[in-house]
Order: C-alpha cells, then structure tokens, then sequence
C-alpha cells in the first residue's frame, strides 16, 4: 500500500486525482489527514439523504409529465402500486413507462413465444402442415427425390417431436 503523501507515516486508503489544465495529479492520503486538512468533507448522512431526495424528486418529475389515463382516471404511481391496468387505454397512456419496467424485468419488451429460440413459424405450425409434409413426402420418394425426402422426414419428426414435448 502506497504511504499517505502529508505525514509520510499512515497507509493512504484515499487517492484524489485532480485534472487541472490537462495535467493529471494524483494525491495519496491516509484517512486522518484527509479529514485534518479538509481535503474531503463528506457528510455520509447528508450524501444519501441528498441521494433520496433526488431519486424522489426525479419520480415526481416523472409523475407530473404522465398525465393520467382518459378512460378510467388512473396515474402512474397508481399502475406501480397495484401493477395492474385500469383500462384497455392505459396501454397507449402508459406505454413508455410499461416499456422500461418490461425490459427492466425481463431483458426486452418484445414477447418471443411460448418456447423462446422458436420461429414464428415453428411456433405456430398447424395440425395440417404434418399430413401436407407427410404427403409431400410420399411424392418425394415415389419421384426418387430422396434428399428433399431425407428434409422432409427430418422435418415430420421434429414437427411430432415438439407435438409430444407440448403435451
């Protein structure tokens, strides 16, 4: 650990760095010294309780500039209290801030599907889509195509095999 620069006796446990005129100084102090020549002032209690009151009144700030819901009255600070929507229109008065608490939640506001790395595709492939494969590949082998037979059989088991994994 470096010596505290002043008394050249402590170990220094805080180090200002100052940039002035483009030069760079660093300054290495023991806690002593810091606060015996003023170097820090740093009340910790008014320090958080500036801290608090800033955050309040950002929320504040934040309430006042959403206005509340035409359809049924409610307010943004309502919707975090209760984190429900009034009404069908508060998704239009609430969009912005229901985005930010979507993404803070859940790493995006975009929803993928039931089974997330699907396609939309494979998410909604429909009863019929296996009889047509099956079909096809029928033709397939009939027509001595056997690659595009090889790619539709995988794909008639992957379609079954997610079929089973549903239910």
């Amino acid at each position: 650990m470096p010596i505290c620069q002043i008394c050249s006796q402590r170990e220094a446990s805080l180090f200002i760095t100052r940039n002035l005129n483009g030069q760079k100084t660093q300054v290495s102090v023991c806690r002593q010294c810091a606060a015996e020549s003023g170097i820090v002032k740093i009340d910790l209690n008014k320090l958080l309780a500036g801290l608090a009151a800033f955050t309040h009144a950002q929320d504040e700030e934040e309430e006042k500039n959403v206005e509340a819901c035409q359809g049924c009255g409610m307010t943004l600070a309502e919707f975090n209290t209760t984190g429900r929507m009034g009404c069908s229109q508060c998704y239009g008065t609430f969009a912005e801030p229901m985005e930010h608490l979507l993404t803070r939640i859940h790493g995006h506001a975009r929803h993928i599907g039931k089974h997330p790395g699907q396609t939309e595709a494979e998410e909604s492939a429909l009863p019929g889509d296996l009889e047509r494969l099956k079909s096809e590949l029928i033709c397939a082998i009939a027509e001595e195509a056997y690659e595009k037979a090889a790619d539709l059989r995988d794909r008639i088991r992957e379609l079954e095999r997610r079929r089973e994994a549903r239910t």
